[in-house]
């Protein structure tokens, strides 16, 4: 196994500090990783495909400006706003288990 970086270190304790902090605090780190992953996951599909923010756009609807904030984490999408996109990337959006709890729950 790879030594923690000094990265995951920070992301470990910010885990403990909201745990610390309770349920609400927990949510928020919850949310504020799913807005991350799907900013990477945007980001990676868009750049995999050769668009930019102002092509897909064009190509979803989309203002740029929007775009430009759900790849920073800080918008919070409409599921029609997630639909015009991922029909602009030829792709789609999917709820999926954490690994954490896909066994829990068998």
């Amino acid at each position: 196994m790879a030594p923690m970086s000094d990265f995951d270190a920070l992301l470990k304790q910010i885990r403990v500090e909201a745990e610390e902090e309770g349920p609400a605090a927990v949510a928020e780190l919850e949310t504020l990783k799913a807005r991350l992953d799907l900013a990477v996951q945007l980001i990676t599909r868009r750049r995999e495909i050769g668009l930019s923010q102002m092509q897909l756009a064009a190509a979803s609807g989309i203002p740029q400006s929007a775009i430009s904030r759900i790849e920073q984490g800080r918008a919070n999408p409409t599921v029609s706003t997630l639909t015009a996109l991922a029909r602009a990337l030829d792709a789609s959006f999917t709820l999926t288990a954490r690994a954490s709890q896909a066994s829990a729950h068998r």
